[in-house]
């Protein structure tokens, strides 16, 4: 748990990759994002090779195990009506949308499973997306995306900051996390 690596030690050469890495990512967000007329920004995934139809295969047969398997248990608690109001919300939002089948089965999908907390009045229950999901022998989504900076070294100068003041304030994006 205590490893240099995860403190964001690393040695010089590993950190000038790391580096390389991070402005190359930089450059494909900037040169990817848009912002359609309703204001919405977009913008592509960073690919670690940046080809993700040649890295990321379909994992359908999987997600739907995990969705039976979800289902199911959701039945058993009760909570699938719950559950399913949560997605039917982020439709309506226009978070999410239906996909169009294909056969054979294209695409990537992202098993999820509820995650309980009855003592939360705003949110007794949430779904929680696996990006590390894998099948037999080939990479999850996770293993094909640029993961970004380290920022736990970050967190005692952010925890610095806020205690500088008398007054802290601190936000989140509504059930963005």
């Amino acid at each position: 748990m205590w490893s240099l690596e995860t403190l964001g030690i690393l040695d010089p050469v590993q950190v000038q990759t790391k580096k390389e890495q991070e402005e190359a990512a930089r450059q494909h967000f900037l040169e990817n994002v848009t912002k359609d007329d309703r204001g919405h920004y977009s913008a592509s995934l960073p690919w670690v090779n940046g080809e993700p139809e040649r890295d990321l295969p379909t994992n359908r047969v999987v997600a739907e195990k995990r969705l039976m398997s979800t289902t199911k248990k959701l039945m058993d608690k009760e909570m699938y009506e719950v559950y399913d109001g949560i997605f039917r919300g982020w439709e309506e939002e226009g978070i999410i949308e239906a996909v169009q089948e294909t056969s054979p089965p294209t695409g990537h999908y992202l098993p999820h499973h509820p995650v309980f907390k009855p003592e939360s009045t705003t949110t007794p229950v949430r779904p929680v997306f696996d990006a590390s999901c894998k099948g037999a022998g080939k990479p999850s989504l996770n293993d094909c995306l640029y993961k970004g900076p380290n920022l736990i070294e970050l967190i005692p100068s952010v925890l610095h900051r806020f205690r500088q003041r008398r007054i802290g304030v601190i936000s989140d994006i509504r059930k963005a996390f």
